[in-house]
């Protein structure tokens, strides 16, 4: 594999991810997937909503994405955070330093989304608590 064709993967691989995660949070994503109707059905009923968290275990991980205000299902978290630190490894075995420190780096970046969901998990309680 050229360097050229290994470029243009990650390009178009970085592309897709960017177009899917855009269009997943200006709203568009919903036309296209069955969140539309369970998202319409809580805007209809206000009422129910508060208790939605009611029903998920405390500290899984589809409760805490709903806590910190993301709309992400569980399974595209988990499939972002690994393609984050694959191409983190993939990028950095390349380029930079192959070996061990590739795969510390790839590591790092594939717990960084899960840093960042605890920390807005937290600062949404604290928002509620003052």
């Amino acid at each position: 594999m050229t360097l050229t064709n290994f470029i243009l993967a990650i390009a178009a691989l970085v592309g897709s991810i960017a177009l899917l995660l855009g269009w997943e949070f200006s709203g568009r994503w919903e036309f296209l997937s069955s969140l539309a109707q369970r998202r319409l059905t809580q805007a209809e009923t206000p009422i129910l909503q508060e208790g939605t968290l009611d029903h998920l275990p405390a500290g899984s991980l589809e409760r805490r994405l709903r806590e910190a205000g993301w709309h992400f299902t569980p399974l595209q978290f988990r499939a972002g955070y690994l393609l984050l630190g694959l191409l983190g490894v993939a990028l950095c075995w390349q380029f930079f330093i192959p070996g061990l420190p590739a795969l510390l780096l790839g590591g790092m970046l594939a717990y960084a989304p899960t840093l960042t969901l605890n920390e807005q998990v937290l600062n949404r309680g604290l928002r509620m608590a003052s």
